[in-house]
């Protein structure tokens, strides 16, 4: 899975009518779980 920036995420989701869910992350280690 490539990374990508949230801009590049944001206008993919307006342009195709979808949301884009929010998550808190404070490390690295809540990432993995």
């Amino acid at each position: 899975m490539a990374l990508v920036s949230m801009r590049q995420l944001l206008d993919h989701a307006a342009e195709y009518g979808y949301g884009i869910p929010a998550f808190n992350v404070n490390n690295l280690e809540q990432v993995q779980a």
